[in-house]
């Protein structure tokens, strides 16, 4: 099953394969950051096993964090 925001987009899913595939699919079409909690993850995952190598971007979203100057 693959959901989003709540509402079940499809219940059948073949293959391991294809849910990944439906599922980062989705992020990328639906424009969503992946989670903080898994978002290295399924960095990684997009990178080394689908192949999915942007030359500038991420779907991680970065926190920014206030630097003091000496």
């Amino acid at each position: 099953m693959l959901s989003i925001d709540g509402v079940v987009v499809t219940e059948h899913i073949a293959t391991f394969t294809t849910g990944l595939a439906m599922l980062l699919a989705s992020y990328y079409n639906f424009n969503i950051r992946y989670p903080m909690d898994s978002a290295s993850t399924l960095e990684f995952i997009q990178r080394c096993f689908a192949g999915i190598n942007p030359k500038w971007g991420s779907k991680i979203e970065v926190k920014k964090t206030l630097q003091k100057a000496l």
